[in-house]
């Protein structure tokens, strides 16, 4: 009995044994599975986007939806084991199914194609060609900002601000044509009907949309100063804009701006953009403005005001009489 007993427990252990050592082979197979590839020597690739402050359970759950891993569980887990999930990039990654999850980990950490920028509202193109040739160098590509003022030069106000998504490998003649290409969608076309019954030529109203960007920074007050300035155009006055001026002006070396606040003198300065002593519309647009700008200057609102100003906190005050400007001059500006 002894005997028995004791072959049986060995039977026993030895089932024990091999069970386990099948659930460990079945494990070490079935992560193999998952970390491999989806369709193994598939060499195409496709174009994978990661938006900016996506998660890394965000990422996983798209790569599987895109059927380039299998479970978007081990993909987290991977990435959180190796302290990875601050180095995934924003942009644009070309991934295959016929990569393992490590390779697509390796890609999304160090293989962007893409990257994102911002072009910001009442910028003019000397600032965005900055920018722009600021993130390319970032991302590891090449841009010259003298090809890209060569090849704006007369589409100041048509560049339209947003953050965009570019090819490193993108040329100056490529983002040029997204910039426009945006404004043509957002506005010359999003905005037909509204321009076609505004009575005014699209340039106009970016000309004038430019001014409302750079003078009203509250959006509540873009209105009103569009109705402002619209009622002095029309009524042939002077538009007395200072945002105006400081385009003509030009970049300021010492306080390394393109937008320094002018001075009493710089109200006589000979341009065609001195509002001051030039009655009607600056002969371009003086930035790009936002489209909450253009939607303004296509609506503006009717008031009694003829003039306005802001003080140094970017706060707008309205006047009916010249002496009520005069007066909010000496009291917010002095």
């Amino acid at each position: 009995m002894k005997k028995d007993s004791f072959r049986l427990k060995r039977v026993w252990l030895y089932g024990l044994v091999v069970a386990l050592a099948a659930v460990v082979w079945g494990g070490l197979l079935a992560g193999r599975w998952l970390l491999g590839p989806v369709a193994s020597g598939n060499k195409e690739k496709e174009a994978f986007i990661v938006t900016r402050g996506a998660s890394v359970d965000r990422i996983g759950r798209e790569l599987a939806t895109a059927k380039l891993i299998r479970q978007a569980a081990v993909f987290k887990f991977l990435v959180m084991v190796r302290n990875l999930g601050n180095k995934i990039q924003a942009g644009s990654f070309q991934l295959s199914s016929g990569m393992s999850v490590e390779e697509i980990i390796g890609e999304l950490t160090d293989g962007r194609q893409d990257f994102w920028v911002t072009l910001l509202e009442g910028w003019r193109r000397e600032e965005m060609a900055a920018a722009l040739s600021e993130a390319f160098t970032e991302a590891g590509g090449n841009f010259d900002k003298d090809t890209f003022l060569g090849l704006t030069e007369s589409k100041e106000g048509q560049l339209f601000p947003d953050t965009y998504l570019l090819p490193v490998q993108a040329d100056e003649e490529t983002v040029v044509s997204i910039l426009t290409k945006t404004f043509d969608e957002r506005v010359r076309q999003g905005l037909a009907v509204e321009i076609s019954q505004s009575g005014r030529t699209l340039i106009e109203i970016i000309t004038m949309a430019s001014l409302v960007e750079r003078e009203a920074a509250d959006e509540a007050d873009r209105s009103v100063v569009a109705g402002i300035l619209w009622k002095r155009l029309d009524q042939g006055w002077s538009l007395d804009v200072d945002a105006s001026l400081q385009y003509a002006k030009g970049y300021d070396a010492t306080e390394k701006t393109w937008w320094k606040p002018p001075t009493a003198a710089d109200k006589t300065i000979v341009s065609p953009y001195n509002t001051y002593t030039k009655v009607g519309l600056p002969p371009a647009p003086i930035c790009s403005p936002s489209l909450s700008s253009i939607k303004a200057t296509l609506q503006p609102k009717a008031s009694d005001y003829w003039f306005y100003l802001t003080d140094n906190q970017g706060v707008t005050h309205y006047a009916m009489t010249i002496e009520e400007q005069m007066a909010n001059i000496q009291k917010y500006l002095r």
